[in-house]
């Protein structure tokens, strides 16, 4: 598909951190993380299902969204060793001016402020789209260190309603 199909959508780009590339997913690789396959440039524990149902929803969703779009899911590369340590990204393009971000990363890649440095720069991102006007992130339960990673990049907590706690952040 190409961008004329989908007018005024942001094109996809890499999204660079001090320890991270956040880039598009290749082809190749949204197939391994669907098949639960993991590649030499994978980090060991990925892909986690999390990640595997977020591309699983992307394919379902169609091929434009694949790679094309700002809303594509992003692999999260750590810098150092090259190597894939998880995805993010956000959930779909803009629904009344909210973005919702993603983020999964592998186990042995967590607790290291990736998480922080990689919501930081996907925040700056969301917010340069004149059209977002906040930023939507659902936790599950018993995930505090999450709601903490969150509540330190200025996000607060709204009331909602199910199992996930929901947070916010507005322009």
């Amino acid at each position: 598909m190409n961008q004329e199909i989908h007018p005024g959508a942001p094109d996809a780009q890499e999204v660079r951190t001090t320890r991270l590339l956040m880039r598009p997913f290749t082809e190749e690789e949204i197939e391994a993380v669907i098949d639960g396959v993991s590649l030499d440039h994978f980090a060991t524990g990925f892909p986690i299902p999390e990640s595997v149902d977020q591309l699983k929803d992307i394919a379902q969703a169609g091929g434009f969204f694949f790679t094309e779009t700002m809303y594509s899911p992003l692999a999260c590369v750590e810098l150092a060793s090259g190597q894939v340590i998880g995805s993010t990204g956000f959930a779909a393009a803009p629904i009344d001016g909210a973005l919702e971000v993603v983020g999964f990363l592998a186990p042995a890649s967590r607790r290291h402020g990736y998480g922080a440095e990689g919501l930081a720069a996907l925040t700056t991102l969301a917010f340069e789209d004149p059209e977002v006007s906040t930023i939507r992130a659902s936790v599950p339960e018993d995930n505090e260190h999450i709601e903490e990673l969150l509540e330190k990049a200025g996000f607060s907590k709204v009331d909602s309603v199910g199992p996930e706690a929901e947070y916010r952040i507005n322009r």
